[in-house]
């Protein structure tokens, strides 16, 4: 089936639902830069969790399933405090996911986010960590199928354009972490503690990317699929995407070459800390 056949019908079902305020298209769909087989994204916003018809939206998830697999709805905040909820569903052969949003709490987020606050959480599934400025790239990209107010609208009205205050705070949180684990990540390599070194070596390059998103005001909104458009941007470190493949195409465990990898990635540091001036 046609993917604007399946939206429309995975909408007509949703928004009947009791406290559900929106229904959006979100993921790589929304963006622009989806493949044939890429997942639909539904993300279904609400305000009052304790009104939200979880046993309609469960049943409505079994029906529109491609083999009808009861119980797809987690409850909110299973999937932990950021991914508040949502199911797995296949429907016309099309994996699609449909995730639960808080809109009190995506509003509050976003004018954290406005006010220089950005954190950074545990979430499985985000290798790097849940950055709450996930919640603004959501909603920025977002395409509204339908709302019973105006909520979403103003939310996007509030960080479009890319706000200054959101740069900066971003710029400086994660250009610090970038810095800081090259640092832990020479620590490692004298110990030959491989594990660490890795991970130190992961965190400096996913703060990297944060950075250069920030610099050239562009919203990320997962780590996967970060490095893919990368070089297109205006303000960004010669070679960057090839230069950042070949370290983890290289990663071995031996010293000389983790050295290597680390005194790459520390001229990166540098290079990116150069555009920040």
């Amino acid at each position: 089936m046609e993917i604007n056949l399946i939206i429309e019908k995975i909408l007509t079902s949703l928004k009947t639902v009791k406290g559900i305020e929106a229904v959006v298209l979100g993921g790589s769909r929304a963006k622009g830069n989806y493949s044939s087989k890429s997942d639909i994204d539904i993300g279904i916003y609400y305000s009052d969790g304790s009104k939200l018809d979880l046993e309609e939206l469960n049943r409505i998830a079994t029906e529109l399933d491609d083999t009808h697999r009861s119980n797809l709805i987690t409850k909110i905040g299973e999937w932990g405090p950021w991914i508040n909820g949502g199911g797995w569903l296949c429907i016309d052969g099309l994996p699609t996911d449909f995730l639960l949003r808080d809109l009190n709490k995506v509003s509050n987020v976003i004018d954290d986010c406005l006010n220089e606050i950005i954190t950074i959480d545990y979430q499985p599934g985000h290798p790097h960590g849940f950055v709450n400025a996930i919640y603004v790239a959501e909603t920025y990209y977002c395409k509204i199928l339908w709302s019973s107010n105006n909520s979403l609208v103003n939310l996007k009205d509030k960080i479009t354009p890319y706000p200054v205050s959101i740069k900066t705070s971003i710029i400086n949180k994660f250009l610090w972490e970038a810095g800081f684990s090259i640092a832990l990540a020479h620590k490692g390599m004298l110990k030959d503690d491989i594990v660490y070194t890795t991970g130190c070596i992961y965190r400096v390059i996913s703060c990297l990317i944060q950075v250069i998103y920030a610099l050239n005001e562009t919203y990320i909104m997962n780590e996967k699929g970060s490095l893919d458009n990368i070089d297109t941007f205006r303000i960004i470190p010669k070679e960057f995407k090839k230069k950042i493949e070949d370290i983890f195409y290289s990663l071995a465990p031996n010293a000389e070459n983790m050295k290597k990898i680390i005194d790459e990635l520390s001229m990166i540091v540098k290079e990116v800390e150069a555009l920040c001036n």
